[in-house]
């Protein structure tokens, strides 16, 4: 048997969508899988069962969501309310429970941070946010392409934090990776996703923190590629780009 533990904090934000008034009813979440000894589990599919509670002990689910979920080096992004929708107004606490297999929730819940409540908002981007979001299928492979990209204006020096999500399918041990960048830029923050078997909607879920000098527009996007394996045809759904601009006065500010 096996249970819960996690090696780095979990992260959880919002799958913000092309202006606030049409942000997708997701919450992207992530985290490390470990056996209570110590190691990162054996790759492969969990099921996760996924709760959420109005209080940080006892009391009654007010959402579940069940998962099979791939594991790669013990790492595991998932979206959730992408099986079960939210029934939820998100204007009360919540507590989120994780079960893994057959062995009991985890303990204790995480409370979620105050991000996953812009699903109760409504409205254009505010200032300083930008946000797309492409509802069409791309498929890619070996020499890449642009899969998304979105600009922001910002008023001064500060950093701009980039979060791209969506669902993708992998085919059998092909690696696809994802890099989140500016603007025909080489450098930013790249992740592969492989799979021992052909995969359908996995969750993509990459952010970076990139610093501006002064005040402009700048645009970002995410570069999606196959870098080993067969090169067979990936396909990339429902993609989005939020970009969010920090002044320089709230300190320095890094990638996550």
């Amino acid at each position: 048997m096996r249970r819960m533990s996690w090696r780095i904090a979990a992260v959880i934000f919002l799958c913000a969508g092309s202006g606030f008034a049409a942000i997708p009813q997701t919450i992207s979440y992530q985290g490390v899988l470990a056996d209570t000894s110590g190691p990162n589990v054996m790759d492969g599919t969990y099921s996760i069962t996924f709760r959420l509670w109005a209080a940080p002990t006892g009391g009654s689910a007010l959402w579940t969501e069940t998962q099979d979920v791939g594991v790669v080096d013990g790492r595991f992004n998932v979206l959730l309310g992408s099986v079960t929708p939210f029934n939820l107004s998100f204007d009360d606490p919540y507590y989120l429970g994780v079960q893994v297999e057959s062995d009991p929730e985890m303990e204790p819940r995480t409370p979620l941070a105050s991000a996953p409540y812009a699903l109760n908002a409504a409205g254009p981007d505010p200032t300083g946010v930008a946000s797309a979001r492409v509802a069409t299928t791309f498929s890619f492979s070996g020499a890449g392409t642009v899969i998304i990209s979105r600009s922001i204006d910002v008023p001064g020096p500060g950093y701009v934090h980039a979060i791209g999500t969506g669902s993708i399918q992998v085919p059998a041990l092909d690696t696809a990776s994802f890099l989140l960048r500016p603007q025909g830029s080489g450098n930013g923050q790249n992740i592969r996703v492989s799979s021992a078997t052909s995969q359908n909607h996995l969750p993509l879920c990459v952010q970076a923190v990139f610093p501006v000098a002064s005040a402009g527009t700048f645009t970002y996007e995410i570069f999606a590629s196959l870098s080993s394996g067969f090169m067979n045809s990936t396909t990339a759904n429902d993609v989005a780009l939020t970009l969010v601009y920090i002044p320089v006065a709230y300190g320095t500010v890094s990638s996550p």
